[in-house]
């Protein structure tokens, strides 16, 4: 009888090591599909706010004509960001927002300069600017709901 428990427990204690390295192993795997997803969901988060950003700043010029500053400066911040979070394709597309809201803004402040309030160069790039957020979906929103981005 005490043979057999002496084997009983030389076997358990042999299957000690591998139980320990097995369930070390799980803890592990999971603490790294957890950061995996925890990774996931900060990046989409992070993409929604840029996208929410530059929304904002074509739906003011949508609705007022005029390029504000305080939406401009969200949006520089939100371009600046999403070249660490879109595709080359995508951030050239906010590049174009940047060129036109940048140009609007300097001819803007030379015609104030002047004291005027109306030019060609203004209405085109005015005109660039509120073509533009027709194709926000598709050029930006595209990368904001694909999944495991």
């Amino acid at each position: 009888m005490i043979d057999i428990l002496k084997q009983l427990a030389e076997i358990f204690s042999s299957l000690v090591s591998p139980i320990t390295a097995v369930a070390v192993g799980y803890i592990a795997y999971r603490q790294w599909k957890s950061d995996e997803e925890e990774k996931i969901q900060r990046n989409a988060e992070k993409k929604i706010q840029i996208f929410r950003a530059v929304a904002e700043h074509l739906s003011h010029i949508d609705r007022t004509l005029k390029v504000d500053k305080d939406t401009y400066t969200d949006f520089r911040l939100a371009y600046t960001e999403a070249q660490f979070y879109f595709p080359k394709e995508a951030v050239a597309f906010l590049g174009e927002i940047n060129s036109n809201s940048h140009q609007w803004l300097l001819e803007y402040a030379d015609l104030q300069g002047k004291g005027e309030s109306e030019s060609d160069d203004l209405h085109e790039n005015l005109d660039a600017l509120t073509t533009v957020s027709v194709e926000l979906d598709k050029k930006l929103g595209i990368y904001v709901i694909e999944k495991n981005a």
